[in-house]
């Protein structure tokens, strides 16, 4: 969840907003079409891309980051991974097992090279956060933000919609999943109470980003599929064009179509009113369409993290 960042009573951010029902409606629909779903892109993380960090710590963070195997980027900068249009990342904003520990080591670091850096206390997310203060002008800059693995642990339910995610690990740094950023998001969005004031333009605008990278994503891979599909198509008509000089081969069969217009319609309707169905399992039985999965049964199939598995996949394909 997105909890927020600390003010200057050291509270968590309470002010909400209240969204229409119909925006909450959309972003159930989204989150519930892409809880599986993988970007294109997997760039390697970029301490570089940061607005806040000292360029004089960029290859020292970037080598601590790599060094430590159980460290998590997420945020905006976890972001540029996989939906690089997304917003320009201020600072670090990673999981790791020891937050106070890693913020001391950043802030020390941040000394040696003549910074007036300071490490506090975020309770609320079970974290610290690392910032300096800049000579000039004396504001408050932030470094990173470091939470603690509790928070953060996969297949844990969210209040409101799906759970928690295992991060991907991307050029040997575990980066947050996609679909983990987006469901949390979705969560912050379609909060009962509101969503907070501060967080409601960026988490708004992240979860459109990366829903948009995802369903691009998608319909490039399902357009990809299908050019292999026509391929293999051009490939049964020149065996149907030698198939005419086998005697006794039913060229009539073969040209008919095998999955009628009414069919097509009705797995296609079926699939649009049972989002959460894999459209694997989708069967045409005795003229009926049914969800029966491919060990038989008529339970749902675990769904997998395959990118042809969604009505989307379906329709783009």
């Amino acid at each position: 969840m997105n909890i927020g960042t600390p003010n200057s009573s050291g509270t968590p951010p309470t002010r909400r907003v209240q969204v229409p029902a119909q925006v909450k409606k959309d972003v159930r629909t989204i989150a519930q079409t892409l809880e599986e779903a993988l970007s294109v892109y997997q760039n390697p993380i970029n301490i570089r891309a940061t607005k806040d960090i000292p360029p004089k710590i960029h290859a020292w963070l970037d080598a601590f980051i790599k060094s430590h195997r159980d460290m998590e980027v997420f945020g905006s900068l976890g972001m540029t991974s996989y939906a690089p249009i997304g917003r320009p990342p201020g600072d670090l904003d990673a999981v790791v097992s020891d937050p106070m520990h890693v913020a001391h080591q950043i802030e020390q670091k941040l000394k040696m090279h003549g910074y007036d850096a300071f490490a506090v206390s975020h309770p609320w997310v079970g974290g610290w956060r690392v910032g300096y203060r800049d000579p000039q002008t004396g504001q408050e800059i932030w470094v990173a933000d470091l939470h603690a693995k509790e928070k953060h642990k996969p297949n844990q339910p969210f209040p409101y919609y799906g759970s928690s995610r295992e991060p991907v690990e991307v050029h040997g740094i575990l980066v947050q999943d996609a679909a983990d950023q987006l469901i949390r998001k979705a969560n912050s969005i379609i909060d009962t109470e509101g969503i907070l004031d501060h967080r409601a333009a960026k988490d708004i605008e992240d979860f459109v980003v990366i829903a948009n990278t995802l369903l691009d994503s998608r319909e490039l891979r399902a357009r990809a599929k299908l050019e292999k599909v026509q391929e293999a198509k051009k490939a049964v008509q020149s065996m149907i064009k030698y198939a005419k000089s086998v005697k006794g081969a039913n060229i009539t069969r073969m040209r008919k179509d095998p999955i009628p217009a009414s069919h097509e319609r009705a797995v296609i309707q079926y699939a649009r009113q049972n989002l959460d169905v894999d459209v694997r399992d989708i069967r045409i039985s005795g003229g009926k369409v049914s969800h029966i999965s491919r060990n038989g049964s008529k339970k749902p199939a675990p769904q997998k993290k395959d990118e042809y598995t969604s009505i989307m996949d379906y329709f783009f394909g």
